[in-house]
């Protein structure tokens, strides 16, 4: 071990600048101090290992230049031109050259140095061994486990000592005037990716100790972020500093903490979203910006996941909820099939807000955020990346049974064909904050936009599974006023004829229409229309076994989602409705399932090109 960690030591000294060769080595030390293997236990004590952790941290605390130089005019203002930091231009790469060897590696490479220094101190089952053999041969009688402990809290304090120029580092950039020489920028992101590398190696026992030792510097790193919002890479590595410390760290802070460090990162995340918002996206930097946009979400995603079932989801849900707010004009123009690796945390993290409280959610959100939020389950639910797709149905579905126990609690349930005299239309756009309304009015035309979908597009067997169980959960929502569905049902046709009549040359009447159709192999609108008629049937007669006539037809109130909700909720047989492990719900996933043959008959009777476009913003009945 000592020899292999001399040679890994030499090789980082000799040739720092060959990224790929000091990644495997680095790569070595971790797996040296990996807790299952025999070798952590001493690669702490090893003489190079030692050697080469003061040498990088000494490296650390020349870091920054005594009186850094500006940059010259010429650099400066082709930063500007370029809006990239100096520090990325091939002037600074040559120079860097010049620089003593360690504080030439690369951040990666940072990154994995410090990890495996961190992960050297951790307590592990080898060293517990060594201990117990030790204790046994000693006259004194002392636990092996406290003698571990005691091996691991030294090492531990050792590691925080030699550290400290670390913290001296961030204190003093987040004191000083944003700067641009390209020195400050090499400090900045060394520095952070050495926080990252040792945060990263940390055991979660000792991960405690790491954050009382590192507190006194978390204010420092929000102050980097927030001087540098400008520079993508340089907030990229505070914004994965902050994932890491919630994903190691969370269970460390206790309620004080933890709403102080969220207090701020919700503060940093409003500069962020204000920034970006002025950002037009197409620039070259848009792969950077999007990619902190994923750190982010990927942070909200860990807080999401992190307090649920606990009591500190409520204000924590509150608070995922205004940053996505902030955030929401870089949100507005995703693209979930282009890119998948930034939506995906952030339909995980609204998937854990809607199935944990949908109400709660629904009633955080305002009508502009729906709207966004349902243009990116559309995109989403469209791509064939599972990863995307899965989320956006699970909180498709948790809306729509959110939306059908509403309207079962409202007893707004009805059966006829027909709109009774004095119900609102559904569809009437809905007014300004009627963050509901909005819902339903997004949902159906998504449905709209599904079936068309699956009717014009080849799909597998399995994605027409996927495609109706996502229209089996809209439909059964909106069908719960049988009006709603039919006129829905209705417009749809009436699009589809539209689309006919335009590719046969603009028809002067339906039957003629119907006539070039027929003969050219095209789907008739009449047999659109009579084919959707009996799959708005089955959707009926399963509402009707599923909910009870009971509950039709009923005479109070207007017909409007959100009318007596407090009232009539107050219900134990409404509450209940489509609750998880209720009978309604087995129910419901029992009728889901069968629907599955009967819509697969259906897209292949009635598969036409046509049908393709329909459900856009023209699409409201």
């Amino acid at each position: 071990m000592n020899i292999i960690v001399q040679i890994v030591a030499e090789v980082l000294h000799l040739l720092p600048h060959e990224e790929s060769l000091t990644l495997s080595c680095t790569r070595t030390l971790q797996i040296l101090s990996s807790v299952s293997s025999p070798t952590v236990a001493y690669l702490w004590e090893s003489p190079a290992f030692q050697s080469l952790f003061s040498a990088s941290v000494e490296s650390c605390a020349s870091l920054l230049p005594s009186a850094p130089a500006p940059a010259s005019a010429g650099l400066k203002q082709s930063a500007q031109n370029d809006d990239r930091p100096p520090a990325s231009f091939s002037s600074f790469t040559s120079a860097r050259r010049r620089l003593p060897p360690l504080q030439q590696l690369t951040q990666r490479t940072i990154r994995r140095l410090y990890s495996s220094f961190s992960a050297s101190t951790a307590m592990n089952e080898h060293l517990w061994g060594l201990a117990k053999m030790h204790v046994a041969e000693q006259t004194l009688e002392r636990s092996g486990t406290l003698l571990a402990t005691e091996v691991v809290v030294s090492r531990q304090q050792s590691l925080f000592i030699k550290c400290e120029p670390l913290k001296a580092n961030l204190r003093h950039l987040a004191s000083n005037p944003a700067d641009t020489h390209p020195l400050v920028f090499h400090a900045l992101g060394n520095s952070l990716s050495m926080a990252i590398g040792l945060l990263d190696g940390c055991s979660s026992q000792g991960i405690g100790a790491w954050i009382a030792w590192f507190r006194d510097a978390l204010d420092a790193v929000f102050m980097i972020a927030n001087k540098y919002l400008q520079y993508p890479h340089i907030l990229h590595n505070a914004l994965k500093f902050f994932l890491q410390l919630i994903k190691r760290g969370y269970s460390c802070f206790d309620q004080t903490a933890a709403v102080s460090l969220f207090t701020q990162y919700k503060a940093l995340t409003q500069q962020i979203g204000n920034y970006y918002s002025t950002l037009v996206v197409g620039s070259q930097d848009e792969e950077s910006i999007f990619g902190n946009l994923k750190q982010s979400y990927k942070v909200f995603q860990l807080l999401a996941a992190n307090s649920k079932d606990t009591p500190s989801f409520g204000w924590i849900a509150e608070m995922l909820v205004e940053c996505m707010q902030t955030l929401q004009p870089m949100t507005a123009k995703l693209r979930p099939h282009e890119t998948p690796k930034v939506a995906a945390p952030f339909l995980l993290c609204v998937q854990i807000l809607a199935e944990e409280d949908s109400k709660k959610f629904v009633g955080l959100v305002r009508d502009v955020d729906v709207k966004v939020l349902m243009q990116v389950l559309r995109d989403a639910v469209m791509a064939d990346a599972a990863r995307i797709r899965q989320p956006a149905y699970e909180i498709l579905h948790s809306f729509c049974r959110y939306l059908i126990s509403l309207q079962v609690s409202q007893q707004v349930i009805d059966f006829s064909m027909e709109r009774p005299a004095g119900r609102a239309d559904p569809f009437t756009s809905p007014a300004p904050g009627d963050t509901v309304g909005q819902l339903f009015s997004q949902s159906a035309q998504l449905s709209l936009a599904l079936l068309a979908h699956a009717l014009s597009s080849p799909l597998s067997n399995a994605d027409l599974d996927f495609f109706s169980d996502c229209i089996f959960d809209l439909f059964f929502m909106v069908g719960l006023r049988a009006y709603a569905l039919h006129a829905l049902l209705a417009n749809f046709t009436q699009m589809y004829a539209a689309n006919l009549a335009t590719s046969s040359g603009g028809a002067s009447n339906s039957a003629s229409q119907g006539r070039a159709m027929a003969g050219s192999g095209v789907l008739p609108a009449a047999v659109l229309e009579t084919r959707l008629a009996s799959l708005m049937q089955t959707i009926l007669q399963g509402e009707k076994e599923l909910v009870g006539v009971q509950y039709g037809n009923q005479p109070s109130g207007t017909g409007g989602i959100g009318e007596n909700a407090n009232a009539q909720e107050s219900q134990t047989v409404f509450r209940t409705f489509l609750e998880t492990g209720s009978s309604s719900l087995i129910k419901y996933q029992k009728q889901q399932h069968a629907f599955r043959d009967l819509f697969k008959y259906f897209v292949v009777e009635c598969a036409s090109p046509a049908a393709a476009g329909i459900g856009g913003d023209s699409a409201r009945p």
